[in-house]
């Protein structure tokens, strides 16, 4: 969940949440956090050891940019084996200790872990994004000042609300995407994947100096279908478009905010349209100069754009393979 500071994202989440049984919620983190070695008074330390199947709320995963690199590579290969299911640690004193399981987990932060968590995407990306948007600046002031003495009824509120809503009817299985739906989805999926793929830049310099080559869509296809199938299911309803456009919020949100509001332009356009540098920059005004061109040549590495520099200008067009995938994923009618 990535948003500005300040804007109830982490409270909210953390309130409505904490009291369920199996929510653990997480502080700070090393990489030795989910399995330990250590056993103070005979316990097992590691969250992994303590709760089985945990479901991890991080508060502030901006902790996670303080890291020394090696600890923020160490902690985010970690997370990936987890996603996977096999997690397994190994200490001189200890021997290799082994994790069979799922483990749920939301992390909470601002947009600086976003551009942190970049770097080790290249290893394999497992999270999908969900922005958490900044309102009108005044009324979030009016609404926190009233609020001011009400946050212990708020809290309890929710709280008590979340729990009736999970633990009140059965909640069914949830039902497939298929069909029309789920080809959208398919097409999708490699659009995201395709758009998301890591650019290395020489940090001085800021040349391009790697392309990664794309994730296949394979994961996020699934976790697509799953939000959408679970959507429903908390709802007690077969999967309907409200389910859908949840599972392509977090397919969106997931796509790096600046190529995503350059490719907006085509959805909003045309997709064979051929727009200038000058169009750009005048659609995309809040994007400073430089950050634009270097959008911009990290999308024609990705293969999402093509890049024509004519005497005059420079001219920007979608290729025919990425028309089609907005078009069929269902971005533009």
């Amino acid at each position: 969940v990535v948003g500005p500071s300040g804007t109830g994202k982490g409270t909210i989440i953390v309130d409505c949440l904490e009291s369920l049984k199996g929510v653990e919620i997480m502080g700070d983190l090393t990489p030795h956090s989910f399995i330990s070695g250590f056993k103070p008074g005979g316990k097992e330390h590691g969250i992994l050891q303590r709760i089985n199947n945990p479901f991890l709320v991080f508060k502030d995963f901006t902790t996670f940019v303080s890291k020394r690199q090696d600890d923020r590579a160490a902690i985010a290969s970690q997370m990936r084996e987890i996603y996977d299911g096999v997690f397994t640690y190994t200490t001189g004193a200890t021997g290799t200790m082994r994790y069979d399981g799922r483990c749920g987990c939301i992390a909470v932060g601002t947009p600086e872990v976003e551009r942190a968590w970049a770097l080790h995407r290249d290893l394999g990306e497992r999270f999908l994004n969900l922005r958490w948007g900044r309102s009108d600046g005044l009324q979030m002031a009016r609404h926190a000042k009233n609020q001011e003495a009400r946050n212990k009824l708020i809290k309890q509120t929710s709280q008590d609300l979340v729990r009736r809503f999970i633990n009140g009817a059965a909640i069914p299985t949830p039902n497939s995407v298929v069909g029309a739906a789920e080809e959208r989805m398919v097409h999708m999926a490699e659009l995201v994947a395709r758009l998301r793929a890591n650019i290395k830049r020489n940090p001085y310099g800021r040349a391009i100096e790697y392309i990664d080559p794309p994730e296949a869509p394979t994961r996020i296809i699934q976790a697509m279908s799953q939000m959408a199938r679970v959507h429903a299911a908390m709802f007690r309803q077969e999967v309907q478009r409200m389910n859908i456009d949840a599972a392509y919020r977090i397919a969106i949100d997931s796509i790096p905010t600046y190529r995503w509001q350059v490719l907006q332009q085509y959805i909003n356009g045309g997709l064979d349209s051929t727009l200038s540098f000058a169009d750009l920059r005048q659609s995309l005004y809040t994007i400073p100069r430089t950050t634009l061109m270097h959008v911009l040549e990290d999308m024609e590495a990705c293969g999402a754009i093509t890049i024509k520099d004519t005497e005059d200008q420079r001219r920007v067009q979608l290729p025919s393979e990425f028309q089609m995938l907005v078009k069929e994923g269902g971005l533009k009618k």
